[in-house]
């Protein structure tokens, strides 16, 4: 009897630990996605001002475990399309591959590129987290 018991509770701190790295893991994967799609949002920014007058292209910082930075959005000139709101995630100005002469240096080729990668990322983080959340169900309730 005193072994059944031991089994029991064990068994439950097993589960108890192994929940909560599911859980946390979810965790991540949901702001691993978030990074992407607010990139995306940046992304596409670039590409409605790939006509705009001076505008210079912005990126993301690489994602980190912490990415949270607290920066506002911003535009240097008043033409320039804006998103609404701030960005948690640290937006840095882009790699500048040619500068037109009215002083755009978006290149929307290298912008859509950036994109569909981008793109692709999310979809595979989204199928994981689909993934692992009905793993997660399966282990709490004994069925999918």
């Amino acid at each position: 009897m005193k072994n059944r018991i031991f089994s029991i509770i064990f068994i439950s701190s097993l589960l108890a630990v192994s929940t909560a790295v599911a859980k946390d893991n979810l965790n991540d994967l949901t702001a691993y996605m978030k990074y992407l799609t607010e990139r995306d949002t940046v992304l596409a920014q670039n590409i409605a001002n790939a006509d705009t007058p001076g505008f210079k292209p912005k990126d993301l910082s690489d994602y980190s475990r912490n990415p949270i930075q607290g920066m506002k959005l911003t535009t240097t000139n008043s033409k320039h399309l804006s998103l609404e709101g701030e960005s948690e995630f640290h937006i840095r100005d882009s790699e500048i591959l040619e500068l037109k002469p009215n002083g755009n240096a978006v290149t929307i080729e290298h912008e859509l590129q950036k994109k569909s990668e981008n793109a692709v990322k999310l979809q595979e983080i989204a199928n994981i987290y689909g993934k692992s959340k009905g793993m997660l169900k399966t282990a709490i309730t004994g069925h999918n």
